[in-house]
């Protein structure tokens, strides 16, 4: 290519080019005055720039000049695709020289017939092909020589670099664009710092988070809006990332409101370092406060569910010690009923007894009959109370008999009742042969106290983990409360009883129960251990 033999156009236009990437024009009047200054000063009829688009594999037109409206090769609307027959294409693939098309070559893209010569000449800038040039000259007018080419081809690098560099700034646009929109739309507090710790940018979010204005922190240090601690904890997380060379931290800030109300954000950020010094220093940051809230909530209420177990669980021990203690007593008031009043009674009814044998009057002889007659049922009576309080099969014998025993109280007061035991028998631990024994008793008083049962079903199941004890009744049935209070608030203390008994235990009881349709009560209690 030949050495430019214009160099004061040369400069003309390279101060064109020069002046766009100063920032001082738009990248299409720069394409505009390029071609105008061509036609101007070169022996060319027409000049035109088009842009290729990878992508695409097509060129646009975005600039041409021509001393007349009939050397224009293409208008501004026209785009062209690109193919293999196309000199254009062959002008893309290839390297900076340029490609001549003389009268009478055609091409498939241009119409170039009724042009002298036509010179493409590729736009090129860092080994990228980002475009071509076009020169066109009509028959009769004169042609760029030898010794032009080299100043197209320096006109063609300007319109390069100018091209490039109009790429570069529409890809910054829109990145900066998304960016804008990205961070001004984020639900988070974005911000930018300074080396200096003041702000440079803040998203609009601050106004909800804070209840400020951006522009009423840009400018300000961030200490400024802080606590205390949050500051030392910010500036050693930065002193630590700097020495250890790393670019991203995490922290938090406790940052005051507008209205002196302290959130608690949760920040993850970056730095720029260079030569030891922060240059930007860049977050997002969550606000974390309700969190926080939350969290020392559901702390408080661990606490003081915590506190509500340990509370239950005192009392739990106090009423077993309690129920133990009622069980103690009962037996103690049953012994000392049998070895006291009972045997007294006894002891007077063998003197009626001798009275009587040794009187001879009729009348005394009825009266200590009548006073033997009382007596007897006082001993009756006395016998029965104690073996309710503490039969004393339960001790001597264990569960299935004591059940059995209670199953034939029911029989004796006219009710069918019908007692079966399944698994093999065994003594249990006595706090468990006593609440079983309890709970029968119960049910089975509510069968014939409440129910009007004609008919009860009594089962005892020994299991390997578990005893369960199963009382059925036809009676009239009741719809059971659905909780303890309100079985207390109905008056039921007995069922309560029940509950208690078995909860103390770690069992359970279930009532099955409808008006007119009977009632099952099962109780269900875990076996700690066994004694032989």
């Amino acid at each position: 290519m030949g050495r430019s033999q214009n160099p004061e156009l040369e400069r003309k236009i390279l101060l064109k080019a020069l002046s766009y990437l100063a920032g001082r024009d738009r990248a299409e009047g720069i394409y505009t005055s390029i071609c105008r200054t061509v036609v101007e000063e070169l022996p060319v009829d027409s000049c035109s720039i088009f842009l290729y688009d990878s992508k695409s594999n097509s060129l646009h037109h975005v600039a041409s000049d021509a001393r007349t409206a009939g050397a224009l090769l293409e208008t501004e609307d026209i785009r062209l695709k690109v193919n293999g027959d196309s000199r254009f294409s062959r002008c893309l693939r290839g390297d900076s020289r340029p490609v001549v098309l003389e009268e009478g070559d055609v091409d498939p893209l241009l119409n170039t017939s009724g042009f002298k010569r036509v010179i493409l000449f590729p736009l090129t800038s860092r080994g990228e092909t980002l475009g071509l040039m076009a020169y066109a000259s009509l028959p009769g007018s004169p042609v760029p020589e030898e010794g032009d080419l080299g100043i197209l081809g320096a006109i063609a690098a300007v319109a390069g670099a100018v091209a490039l560099q109009s790429r570069l700034e529409d890809e910054l646009e829109r990145s900066e664009e998304r960016y804008r929109v990205l961070m001004e739309g984020a639900r988070d507090l974005v911000f930018v710092l300074d080396g200096g710790g003041r702000f440079l940018y803040v998203n609009p979010r601050c106004r909800d988070m804070l209840g400020y204005e951006a522009e009423e922190m840009l400018g300000r240090y961030f200490g400024e809006f802080v606590s205390g601690e949050s500051w030392a904890q910010t500036v050693s997380a930065l002193r630590r990332v700097v020495s250890s060379g790393e670019r991203f931290l995490d922290y938090q800030w406790v940052i005051a409101r507008k209205d002196g109300r302290p959130l608690t954000l949760d920040v993850r950020a970056s730095v720029v370092v260079s030569g030891g010094e922060i240059l930007r220093h860049q977050g997002i940051a969550r606000d974390i406060s309700q969190e926080k809230a939350l969290h020392e909530e559901l702390l408080r209420r661990d606490q003081e569910l915590d506190e509500t177990r340990s509370n239950e669980e005192r009392m739990r021990g106090y009423l077993t010690v309690a129920t133990l203690a009622q069980e103690e007593e009962r037996a103690r008031v049953a012994r000392e009923l049998h070895d006291g009043p009972v045997q007294y009674l006894v002891a007077l009814r063998r003197q009626l007894d001798l009275l009587e044998k040794l009187g001879n009057r009729k009348e005394q002889v009825e009266v200590l009959k009548e006073i033997d007659s009382l007596v007897e049922r006082a001993i009756q009576d006395l016998r029965e109370f104690s073996r309710n309080l503490r039969p004393p099969i339960l001790d001597d014998f264990g569960l299935s008999y004591a059940v059995e025993w209670l199953v034939e109280q029911v029989q004796k007061a006219g009710i069918d009742a019908k007692f079966t035991v399944e698994g093999e028998p065994r003594r249990l631990d006595r706090d468990i042969e006593v609440a079983c024994f309890r709970i029968t008793q119960e049910a089975l008083a509510n069968a014939m106290k409440h129910s009007k049962a004609s008919t009860v079903e009594v089962s005892v199941a020994f299991r390997e983990d578990v005893v369960e004890i199963r009382v059925a009744d036809n009676g009239r049935g009741f719809s059971p409360p659905d909780s303890l209070t309100s079985l207390a608030r109905a008056g039921q203390m007995g069922l309560v009883g029940m509950y208690e008994r078995a909860e103390l235990l770690g069992g359970s009881i279930r009532i099955d129960s409808e008006p007119a349709r009977g009632t099952t009560v099962t109780a269900r209690i875990p076996l700690r251990k066994s004694r032989s």
